[in-house]
């Protein structure tokens, strides 16, 4: 019955806690509950603004919280986090960054270059496109079979490239044949921590860049 109960408690914090959401303009952005279910079983439930983490971010976290949560339930000292830069460094250098001649001119450079860029993709569908994005969509789930994945992995090295970059090719042949646009542009998500003193910067740096052939050619 305890852990019953304790589960209910848990569905309904998390219930309650979804539909609330954050104050993006009032802090805290992100707080942290532990649930007892039972005499050695523990629930904790992390909820935060992608303002303030990204995915990265929360592996780094995900480290440091059993050592951490393991003390306040015994009670004991709570273990000293490690010396991190702070984020507001980053974005200090980033603020400098963004006014700099160099940002200015790459700035430049990318906008003449891709100005004239299609971003739609003229898909075959049933309905015509809306005159106004709606940012209405849905998500289609598609699982490779087990035997496939070696295969993918051994042509990747085969071309020295990654399985993200074999699978970002398949996708654009896909779309190629539905569409026969060759200049694609595709939003790809990368983790903005191409510094080495960014590696273990707990905050929001994830950022998405755009693939398309046409880039690849000016970048060369």
């Amino acid at each position: 019955e305890g852990e019953e109960e304790g589960e209910r408690c848990l569905r309904e914090h998390m219930a309650v806690d979804r539909a609330r959401g954050f104050d993006l303009a009032a802090a805290p952005l992100g707080h942290l509950c532990a649930f007892q279910l039972g005499d050695d079983r523990w629930e904790i439930v992390l909820s935060y603004s992608h303002l303030i983490l990204d995915g990265w971010s929360i592996g780094l976290l995900l480290q440091e919280l059993p050592p951490l949560v393991q003390a306040l339930v015994q009670g004991g000292p709570v273990p000293p986090g490690p010396k991190r830069r702070p984020f507001r460094d980053y974005v200090a250098w980033q603020h400098i960054w963004l006014q700099s001649d160099d940002c200015k001119r790459q700035k430049a450079f990318w906008l003449s270059n891709l100005r004239d860029l299609d971003s739609h993709w003229e898909m075959p569908a049933d309905h015509k496109r809306p005159a106004a994005k709606t940012f209405r969509g849905a998500v289609a789930d598609r699982w490779l079979s087990p035997g496939l994945l070696p295969a993918l992995r051994t042509l990747a090295r085969q071309h020295e490239a990654s399985l993200f970059t074999v699978l970002l090719a398949v996708w654009k042949v896909l779309i190629y044949n539905y569409t026969m646009q060759r200049d694609l542009a595709v939003g790809v998500p990368v983790s903005g921590r191409n510094h080495p003193g960014l590696q273990d910067l707990v905050g929001f740096l994830y950022r998405k860049v755009w693939d398309s052939d046409r880039a690849l050619d000016l970048a060369q």
